[in-house]
């Protein structure tokens, strides 16, 4: 009787310590953070709630309270890509965040409204320093503009990377609903080695409400930035001839 009580505590313990085994090679913990919304002019809203959180490629998903906290719960280390959305705002995306566990916090994710205004009569003017470009705000213009230039190759010139060779950003207060920059041939605009004086580049332009918003991608342990808030209506594509 006493072997038997001893080999079966003995196998309870193996057991047990299998167990142990298994739930740290697979285990769980929670995820939280936070995801605020924002004003078109940049200021945050009292009530965050209702903003979607999912993780892409999975059903895994939740949804924030009006402090804009919210957390997964149950979810196993790897690496995810998520995604924040909102009707009425732009979608913001996070790719290769790796989830340690440990009640790992995620950070603060920003989402804003599309732009109420739109850029039309975009032109521009070369002379031997450099580019003046002008143009027409259209819409409901909020308190400061911010806008992203685009040149490209073709005129399919756009905001897809694929069809643009360097981006401006440009932005100020709105005093008027017209609005001119010129970019000198310090810009690195000029600095690009792939044209000559004579070829002929494209230029569109975008509003935006959100310069840009910073990641820190784990996967490859550098930051990289996004415009989530570009507004879906482009200017008219104006053509330039390198001087």
């Amino acid at each position: 009787m006493g072997k038997l009580k001893l080999f079966m505590m003995i196998l309870l313990a193996g057991l047990t310590f299998y167990s142990c085994q298994k739930e740290v090679s697979s285990g769980t913990s929670n995820l939280t953070g936070f995801a605020y919304l924002y004003n078109s002019n940049g200021i945050r809203v009292s009530d965050n709630s209702g903003i979607s959180v999912s993780i892409k490629g999975t059903t895994i998903s939740t949804t924030t309270g009006a402090d804009g906290k919210w957390c997964l719960t149950n979810l196993r280390t790897g690496t995810y890509s998520f995604t924040f959305s909102k009707t009425g705002y732009n979608t913001v995306q996070s790719t290769g965040f790796q989830f340690s566990g440990n009640g790992q916090l995620f950070g603060s994710t920003s989402l804003f409204p599309p732009p109420t205004y739109n850029i039309i009569n975009l032109s521009d003017s070369t002379f031997q320093g450099g580019l003046k470009i002008t143009g027409t705000f259209t819409g409901i213009l909020p308190s400061q503009y911010c806008y992203h230039l685009y040149f490209g190759f073709n005129s399919n010139v756009s905001s897809n990377y694929l069809n643009y060779f360097i981006s401006e950003i440009e932005m100020g207060d709105i005093k008027q609903n017209t609005f001119n920059t010129t970019l000198y041939n310090g810009n690195y605009l000029y600095s690009y080695q792939n044209y000559l004086v004579g070829d002929t580049i494209y230029m569109v332009a975008y509003t935006d409400n959100n310069p840009e918003i910073a990641y820190y991608n784990y996967s490859y342990e550098s930051y990289y930035y996004v415009y989530p808030c570009l507004s879906p209506i482009p200017s008219n594509v104006v053509q330039i001839i390198v001087r």
